[in-house]
């Protein structure tokens, strides 16, 4: 085939009984079968899917993951996902990109940085996922417009961000009404601190508008020597929960649950541990029986 789905739609050509030599009952029914979904669903890599308006309708709001996250002054994250990215028309693609992508000023990687012109100081500039190619990823591109980036026409709206006097990005906002950020442990960590000290692998920033509610979680599965310990949920430097735990030899589980609604601003959510007696006390990562999460579940006000 010159063309395959999900790129093109393509029309098989049909066996003819007895005439190329392939004399089956039915020998069509499965080509027809094949091509009765193509028809149904469309190209989604490419060209128009305007087969069926109502599965457009149902898909043309998709959006799983795809936030936007503060990085640092000059970039930011816009996380892995996958989400439904249509053009003028209404025609739809779906794109999906599997890690983190860092937004910056430059073009680089599924970044295709500043659309237009070149970053000033003291502007509001809006962040778009663009499928203009035919691949399965989105890119992603800077335009001060808040209605179409230049050069793009399949774009949706993910977000903005201000650059203030300093050429300092602040204060990332959102588009989507609900965003979901996760950190999880990836390795066995183990501490003898009678004080406070971050646990590894477990913070996130986020940034926050008016108005928005963050939902917390973190869970974990312990062991030490038979001593206890303390864990605490902080936001910056002010602590939100606080709970003690006698991780004994046989392991305990923790579990801190917290909504906070903070104002206007990024923050960093976190969490740090001690144990009492300054016997070793771990959380490993490696076994089905242990892990840590720290699950931050954004609420943005409409």
């Amino acid at each position: 085939m010159a063309a395959s789905f999900p790129n093109a739609k393509k029309t098989f050509s049909q066996v003819v009984n007895g005439v190329t030599k392939l004399v089956a009952l039915l020998f069509n029914v499965a080509y027809d079968e094949a091509e009765a979904i193509e028809t149904f669903i469309g190209a989604q890599g490419c060209t128009s899917q305007a087969y069926t308006s109502s599965l457009k309708d149902l898909l043309s709001d998709y959006q799983k993951g795809c936030q936007c996250d503060y990085k640092g002054i000059a970039d930011l994250y816009v996380r892995s996902g996958a989400l439904a990215i249509a053009d003028a028309s209404g025609n739809i693609r779906i794109r999906r990109n599997p890690s983190d992508t860092t937004v910056q000023w430059a073009a680089s990687g599924l970044c295709d940085g500043l659309d237009t012109g070149s970053e000033a100081a003291n502007t509001q500039y809006y962040i778009y996922a663009v499928a203009d190619t035919a691949t399965t990823t989105f890119t992603v591109k800077i335009s001060t417009s808040a209605s179409a980036p230049t050069g793009a026409t399949f774009y949706r709206k993910l977000g903005s961000f201000y650059n203030d006097g300093s050429s300092n990005i602040v204060l990332v906002k959102e588009t989507a009404t609900e965003a979901l950020y996760e950190a999880n442990g990836t390795t066995d960590i183990n501490t003898t601190s009678t004080t406070f000290v971050d646990m590894t692998d477990m913070s996130r920033v986020v940034s926050v508008e008016i108005g928005d509610s963050i939902e917390l979680d973190f869970s974990a599965c312990v062991f030490g020597a038979g001593t206890y310990s303390d864990y605490q949920l902080l936001r910056d430097s002010a602590v939100l929960q606080q709970a003690t735990i006698n991780s004994g030899t046989n392991g305990a589980c923790v579990d801190l649950k917290y909504i906070d609604v903070p104002g206007a601003g990024t923050y960093t959510y976190k969490i740090q541990w001690l144990t009492q007696g300054g016997q070793q006390l771990n959380c490993n990562a490696s076994s089905a029986k242990h892990h840590r999460n720290l699950r931050i579940r954004k609420l943005k006000t409409v």
